[in-house]
Parts: C-alpha cells; sequence; structure tokens
C-alpha cells in the first residue's frame, strides 16, 4: 500500500510542475491580448486538478493503511481481553463468539504467534481437534504445569 501511495504522490507532483509551463503561457497570453488565453488556462487548471486529485488518492492510501494498523492493534487488545478472560487459552471459535469473522479471527491469531505474543498449543489442540492458542504471560500463577505450551 505504501508503493501506491509513494507512486500517487510523484504523479501527482509531476503533473502539477508540467501544467506550470501552460500557466506562464497562459499569463503571457492574457498580457498579450491573445484570444487563446482562456484555452491554455483551461488546460492547466484540468492539469492542476489531476494533479491534486493524485495527491489526493496518496493521501488517501496512507490514511487507509493507518487505519488498518489501528484496527489490527484494536483486534489484538481484544484477543488479549478475551485471553486473560479464558485463563491464558483462546480459540477462533472464541473470537467468533465475540464477534469476529473466521478469516479475521484466524489472521489475528496467526499473526500474533508470528510475533510470539502467544503459541499454539499443541496438546490442547491435539486432543480436542481445535487449534488452541495460548498466551503464557496470561496463564493464572500455578497453573503453568497443568497446560503444556509447544511451538
Amino acid at each position: 500500500m505504501r508503493l501506491k501511495a509513494i507512486l500517487c504522490a510523484m504523479l501527482g507532483t509531476a503533473v502539477i510542475f508540467l501544467s506550470l509551463p501552460f500557466w506562464f503561457i497562459t499569463l503571457m497570453a492574457i498580457i498579450a491580448g491573445r484570444a487563446w488565453s482562456l484555452a491554455t488556462g483551461l488546460v492547466g487548471l484540468v492539469m492542476l486538478g489531476v494533479g491534486a486529485a493524485f495527491i489526493y488518492l496518496a493521501y488517501s492510501a496512507i490514511q487507509d493503511e493507518k487505519m488498518d494498523e489501528a484496527r489490527y492493534h484494536n483486534m489484538e487488545r481484544q484477543v488479549l481481553a478475551l485471553a486473560k478472560k479464558n485463563k491464558g487459552s483462546v480459540t477462533v471459535a472464541d473470537l467468533i463468539n465475540v464477534g469476529f469473522e473466521s478469516a479475521v479471527a484466524e489472521a489475528v491469531l496467526d499473526k500474533m504467534a508470528k510475533k510470539g505474543i502467544c503459541d499454539i498449543n499443541i496438546d490442547a489442540t491435539q486432543s480436542s481437534g481445535i487449534t488452541t492458542y495460548s498466551f503464557p504471560t496470561l496463564i493464572p500463577f500455578g497453573e503453568e504445569n497443568d497446560r503444556q505450551v509447544k511451538v
């Protein structure tokens, strides 16, 4: 997404810079009293509008990326709160029950596992057939021996 923003910003800036000669020619035509000054002025105005549109697209792409990061951070916080409530253990089904979509729930838990925030509890997964994610820092003291967390 960053690439889209960079390309749009560069293209918008280039189009705006390319419109400058049209503005200069329009100014000279107005000074000289030429009838075609309106046409060059309109071309310059259209180019300026196109450049501004590309710059807005770049801004919009950056804002979308920031919103996606904020949404993911919020989902992470919800997962951690649920894990704390469930004594350090969460499944995709648990997240679906609190309103997550299935694919989103699995993606968030997998990303958290890759970041090292949680582990996949292989013993619980094998016994129940459901992928169980364990959050070792949220397991209440004294229950660590009851749960064997393996990666």
